[in-house]
């Protein structure tokens, strides 16, 4: 059963949800996304479902494999790019959890939110949702994901670009994406948080790990953590440990507090030196790190590569 009290969040946020209402595991997700609906219950928007595919072989790809929030037609007018019409609050993203082979084709993997709207007297806005999960997994032993895999297999979270005034509020955020191959593995792939570029206040926010159904803090110890496309995390366990960590600009991690240990990290492209960072060094003044506790006790240590030691 799904958790209660979820609203439309799943691997990532509705918009303008501020308590951390994610679930799931982000390296082996298997539940699907939560319905929507605003004040008549009878018209619920159902949220994406649950695609687990298991193929021996190669999996050739050129549709669409994807897991999407949606909405009522009884109460809803679909306008350009997934955008609603009228007030709507749609489901948010589900589950894909592939293990092939190897990947080809020119399709694509997604577990997005949708796109949310104003009411119809415009005055509030009504929550875009989160994006859902998604995990591959390749089993032969030379497979690699493409450059063009890399950027198709997404969970975004959704937006609504038709307001001005609540633009910022109205951004959903990203759900998960762990892509391992058999020289990783099991365990040791890189999980991806990636949104839509689009530099917005960081009230959204991705969870890790989410607050129920969630992986525990030790399952993501030999995991590589990237955030790009602005993509915003929160962490809501003390003491994570990950192998590396890779902020492209403009994406941010939130340590609320929390100590987190990775072995190395770039900022920006750029490798970030050992040592531990808090509220005052230069990752937090370059944006690349924050803390939204009052006390901004949170911390971020750098351990670097192991050395080798030559003893004669």
């Amino acid at each position: 059963a799904l958790p209660t009290g979820q609203r439309t969040a799943h691997g990532g946020q509705q918009a303008s949800l501020v308590n951390n209402y994610t679930y799931g595991s982000a390296l082996n997700p298997t539940m699907p996304g939560t319905e929507g609906h605003e004040s008549d219950s009878a018209f619920l928007n159902p949220g994406g479902g649950v695609l687990l595919l298991n193929v021996s072989g190669t999996l050739e790809l050129n549709g669409k494999a994807e897991a999407s929030g949606w909405y009522s037609s009884a109460c809803e007018v679909p306008g350009s790019d997934n955008n609603m019409t009228w007030s709507s609050r749609p489901g948010s993203g589900g589950s894909i959890n592939i293990t092939a082979g190897r990947l080809t084709g020119t399709g694509s993997i997604k577990a997005p939110g949708l796109n949310g709207n104003y009411t119809s007297g415009g005055t509030a806005p009504r929550g875009s949702t989160g994006g859902g999960r998604v995990s591959v997994r390749l089993t032969d032993p030379d497979a690699l994901f493409s450059n063009y895999w890399l950027t198709n297999i997404t969970a975004k979270g959704a937006s609504c670009t038709l307001s001005k005034a609540y633009t910022n509020s109205l951004f959903a955020s990203a759900g998960t994406v762990y892509l391992q191959t058999a020289a990783n593995g099991e365990g040791r792939g890189s999980l991806y948080v990636r949104d839509y570029g689009v530099s917005v206040a960081t009230n959204v926010v991705t969870w890790l790990p989410a607050a129920s159904y969630a992986d525990a803090a030790s399952d993501f110890r030999n995991v590589s953590l990237v955030l790009a496309g602005c993509a915003h995390v929160r962490l809501s366990t003390n003491a994570i440990q990950m192998v590396s960590l890779n902020l492209e600009a403009g994406s941010t991690i939130d340590l609320n507090g929390k100590a987190f240990i990775v072995r190395t990290m770039k900022a920006g492209g750029a490798p970030v030196g050992r040592g531990t960072y808090a509220s005052g060094s230069s990752l937090f003044t370059a944006g690349y790190v924050l803390d939204s506790t009052s006390g901004a006790t949170g911390t971020l240590t750098v351990l670097g590569e192991p050395s080798l030691i030559s003893i004669r």
